[in-house]
């Protein structure tokens, strides 16, 4: 039951997440003032590139949360469950070390030690890195609770 939970929890984070994409692809410029000056200006000058790029981190957030779910409910039955959990650990993974990069990085650049200090900064160390490191837990914490279940179920 608590695999579900997680599973369920991961797929919501990706799913707002894709959708801040979407509408950042869209033109919303909310939450943009918290990007770094070169994300920002790309946003307001509307580059293609930089869209079609939202566009894309978009469809991978959302088909990324569906991992999680699948391993939680058996949904993708043409795919080992094996896989699925590999792929839920190592977005988990991947998900918790870009959060935590965002964060040692800002903190680095706040004590003048790497990079151009800017507005964003403490963004990515409050808000951004965070946002990114509970997408890292949740998918972890789904993939623990499987392998905890299936150790117990093979018991």
């Amino acid at each position: 039951m608590q695999m579900k939970r997680f599973a369920v929890a991961a797929f919501a984070w990706a799913l707002a997440f894709g959708l801040l994409s979407m509408y950042w692809a869209l033109g919303g410029m909310i939450g943009a003032d918290q990007l770094s000056p070169s994300l920002r200006e790309q946003a307001e000058r509307r580059e293609l590139s930089f869209i079609a790029i939202l566009w894309v981190t978009a469809v991978v957030k959302v088909i990324g949360g569906l991992v999680p779910l699948a391993l939680a409910f058996d949904l993708w039955l043409t795919i080992p469950r094996r896989v699925v959990s590999m792929l839920t650990w190592l977005g988990g993974v991947c998900l918790t070390l870009y959060g935590l990069g965002d964060m040692f990085g800002a903190v680095l650049m706040l004590n003048g030690v790497m990079g151009n200090r800017d507005d964003s900064t403490v963004w990515y160390l409050v808000l951004w890195g965070p946002i990114w490191l509970v997408g890292g837990v949740l998918f972890l914490g789904t993939a623990w609770c499987h392998r905890r279940e299936r150790k117990t179920f093979l018991a």
